[in-house]
């Protein structure tokens, strides 16, 4: 399908227009006119086969419109060009369909679903993930940072939280999540099933639009684990000339425990592996714990997955009777932390859970840590 917004539909201008063509000839197979100043055609996606007629659906975004107070997009037969549905953007969520991409199916439904979210409007910072299947808004994530370009390119990736959901990568250029310093850009791990942020990735001090590009390549390292391209875009700040720059990521978990029940009545000392990229190498380590869930929660100018309660706060300070749950990161980014539970210890604890998480910082105090992944462990009788 081509998407033409600047086009004009007779005496109307700025309609936009959405056409499929013929692969074989290039002949137009149908043509779809916005209304005036719709600028239809400017953002695209494809979906599942909604009528089971063989044929994949157009998902169209219409984040602005003269005739309409909220942005919304239409839903594309893909054999037809008829309009199937009409998916509004739920209150509170700006423009968003200024950026459309289809991801995994989010709901368990059998169907893909897509996320549209409002990439370059200042006041909108938000990514809505939307069904497929009926169009129903599963979860709205707002970025922390009101001036980041939140929703600047999008990846699929392989369920990294254990929930059997597929996690959605988010581009986010122009983010100043460092203590309002200049922006670098970011990539943000969200959790599929429910938007939350799982992960940050910080595009370091080399301009602006790290995150521009995302793609999932697969393995490319032979290490058994995904890797991730990011290109930086064309940056201008401080005057430095335009360039652009692709990096490869290795989205590791960081923090694996060794078991993920614990017993009360028999204890244990339960051990946690810690996997950081080389680079944070003599960096030191430490395992945080919440109660109350994977948040996130802000900490020292970036973001954790947890949510802060008693028990994150006893973490930051450190546990009595808890071994090695802080120190420094060896050659090769690794570490290893250890829970020490006497036997009977947790008898009132059965059936609950609490998450953790590692953070390496480095020991220089720049302010830049690095996150793992939270990891969930059930208090087990």
């Amino acid at each position: 399908a081509c998407g033409a917004p600047w086009a004009q539909s007779g005496n109307s201008p700025l309609c936009g227009t959405v056409s499929a063509h013929s692969g074989a000839d290039g002949h137009t197979l149908w043509k779809v006119a916005g209304t005036l100043s719709e600028y239809l055609g400017q953002t695209m996606a494809q979906i599942g086969d909604l009528n089971a007629d063989n044929v994949h659906e157009l998902i169209v975004g219409i984040p602005f419109s003269t005739h309409f107070s909220s942005a919304r997009m239409l839903v594309l037969d893909g054999r037809s060009g008829q309009l199937l549905r009409t998916d509004l953007v739920p209150s509170g969520s700006g423009r968003a369909g200024r950026t459309l991409a289809r991801v995994g199916d989010l709901d368990h439904d059998m169907e893909p679903d897509y996320i549209a979210g409002e990439e370059r409007v200042m006041d909108g910072r938000c990514v809505v993930a939307f069904s497929g299947a009926t169009g129903v808004a599963l979860w709205t994530t707002i970025h922390p940072d009101s001036q980041a370009f939140f929703g600047s390119s999008y990846a699929r990736w392989s369920d990294l939280d254990g929930d059997a959901v597929e996690e959605v990568l988010v581009g986010a250029t122009r983010s100043y999540l460092v203590n309002g310093a200049e922006a670098h850009g970011q990539v943000l791990v969200l959790s599929g099933a429910t938007g939350n942020i799982l992960r940050v990735i910080e595009g370091g001090a080399l301009g602006g639009d790290f995150g521009a590009n995302l793609l999932a390549p697969g393995d490319l390292d032979h290490d058994y684990l995904n890797d991730l391209v990011v290109t930086h875009g064309e940056s201008l700040i401080y005057s430095q000339p335009p360039y652009w720059l692709v990096e490869v990521w290795n989205l590791l978990p960081g923090l694996a425990p060794d078991r993920q029940l614990v017993s009360a009545a028999a204890g244990g000392n339960p051990a946690w592996t810690i996997d950081f990229p080389a680079a944070r190498a003599g960096e030191l380590f430490g395992v945080l714990c919440s109660a109350a869930g994977t948040g996130p929660s802000p900490l020292h100018g970036g973001l954790v997955p947890l949510s802060r309660d008693a028990l994150f706060e006893h973490s930051l300070r450190g546990f009595p009777g808890v071994t090695n749950l802080r120190g420094r990161l060896d050659a090769s980014g690794d570490g290893q932390a250890h829970l020490r539970v006497p036997a009977g210890a947790l008898a009132g604890m059965i059936g609950k859970k609490f998450h953790a998480c590692a953070i390496a910082v480095s020991a220089n105090s720049s302010g830049s840590f690095g996150v793992s992944l939270p990891v969930t462990v059930i208090i087990a009788p």
